[in-house]
């Protein structure tokens, strides 16, 4: 996979966690479904490029 296509991912995993944290939850469960979420939209777009 390329670095370029892992950004979003990695991103989004942070943001979760963040946001998670932010409003009193668990940085790892947020983390968790931001990594999750990205990495079935990362898998969405790739099936319609094709």
């Amino acid at each position: 996979m390329e670095i370029r296509k892992l950004k979003p991912c990695f991103f989004c995993t942070v943001s979760g966690g963040f946001r998670s944290a932010l409003i009193g939850g668990n940085f790892w469960q947020g983390a968790a479904t931001g990594l999750i979420i990205s990495g079935l939209n990362n898998e969405m777009h790739k099936l319609f490029e094709e």
